[in-house]
């Protein structure tokens, strides 16, 4: 059986998108993330999140979404993005723990949610399961 022709030279597989209102978080977010060898790309609402994404879509390996954000929720964004492309990673962020999407999405996997506030080596394991994640559908 002939290999699978591989297109990694044309993409680069470890680019992160980030979509966060507050620029404190998303700078934290760009910071720490750059420094450990991902390609991070980052919006600070919903729209700009969704034009980044088309415009880098093959890149992309995972998007980190903050939930609540003005004009469209982080929740609505993920559709989008899982619109667009199914098998998709989202790593779901929030500082309400209680709220109804946070607790539907723990009972799927705690390894999609990252509550805030968040340490460094939390962040970094949360995007490095989901990027090995991705990895093993390709």
């Amino acid at each position: 059986m002939p290999a699978r022709p591989s297109i990694q030279g044309a993409i680069q597989p470890n680019t992160i998108l980030v979509v966060e209102d507050n620029p404190g978080v998303r700078g934290f977010l760009v910071n720490i993330l750059s420094q450990n060898g991902y390609n991070v790309i980052d919006a600070e609402a919903a729209a700009g999140g969704l034009k980044l994404f088309e415009a880098h879509r093959l890149s992309i390996c995972l998007v980190i979404v903050d939930m609540v954000m003005p004009g469209m929720s982080g929740l609505d964004l993920a559709v989008e993005f899982l619109v667009r492309c199914p098998l998709l990673q989202i790593l779901y962020m929030s500082g309400y723990s209680d709220s109804v999407a946070i607790q539907g999405l723990l009972q799927h996997s705690t390894e999609v949610v990252l509550l805030k506030p968040f340490t460094e080596s939390v962040l970094l394991e949360r995007v490095r399961c989901l990027v090995r994640s991705k990895s093993k559908t390709d």
